[in-house]
């Protein structure tokens, strides 16, 4: 699992990567459970309403006339 070297508290991936490496630094073991484990059920709110997850019957969306400009944020 690799996480953005910023988030991690260093400055870009090679300081990083290069910390990892080190036969001192201590890598917490990511255990996963193993075997078939599915997550428990959970009932369905909708159920019993009128809601309908596809109300068009599957037709595809109308495009947009004119298409939106989009611009850099900042």
């Amino acid at each position: 699992m690799l996480i953005h070297p910023l988030l991690a508290g260093y400055e870009s991936l090679t300081p990083m990567v290069n910390h990892l490496k080190d036969p001192d630094t201590f890598v917490w073991p990511l255990n996963f459970p193993t075997g078939d484990i599915r997550p428990p059920r959970a009932r369905d709110a909708r159920t019993g309403t009128d809601f309908d997850p596809d109300p068009d019957g599957g037709e595809d969306a109308p495009a947009p006339e004119v298409r939106p400009t989009l611009r850099l944020a900042g």
